[in-house]
């Protein structure tokens, strides 16, 4: 990414500020490599200081252990996790590459997506302070800039 983009897309999330008064966790991913780029108060509040995400892909977040889904498959936490990241990630780069001028309905319908009780630790509530691990259910959108970018 260039520095012109990287600079526009920094500016755009200053000028858009993940609203700090919101009672939901909000995280603003970079589409290409699925590291955060900003959170809310209420992210660092449940999950800890943003500086601590900021270096690796936020699907690792996740804890990684296999649950038994629907029908005897496997799948890891985690894994399931990165595949709605990465379909909703997927979804910007079709439409950038398709994008003349109209928006499709498929592009619509694979812009966001919901994953259901995603495992993860989170900063303890007790006098210890120790991690405790709570499911949550996250909802992955997109935002696209007006210079093509999407978050």
């Amino acid at each position: 990414m260039s520095s012109t983009t990287n600079n526009s897309l920094h500016s755009t999330l200053q000028f858009l500020s993940l609203p700090n008064t919101c009672p939901l966790s909000l995280i603003a991913l970079n589409p290409h490599t699925g590291k955060p780029l900003q959170v809310n108060s209420t992210f660092e509040h449940i999950f800890g200081s943003f500086y601590k995400f900021q270096e690796w892909e936020f699907w690792n977040a996740a804890c990684d252990e296999e649950e038994e889904m629907a029908g005897g498959v496997d799948e890891s936490n985690r894994t399931k996790f990165r595949k709605a990241i990465e379909k909703v990630s997927n979804s910007l780069r079709y439409s950038s590459h398709n994008n003349n001028g109209d928006t499709s309905t498929h592009h619509q319908q694979q812009s966001t997506t919901t994953v259901r009780n995603v495992e993860m630790l989170t900063l303890g509530t007790n006098e210890a302070g120790l991690p405790v691990r709570k499911y949550f259910d996250w909802t992955i959108g997109s935002v696209r800039m007006e210079e093509g970018e999407g978050v």
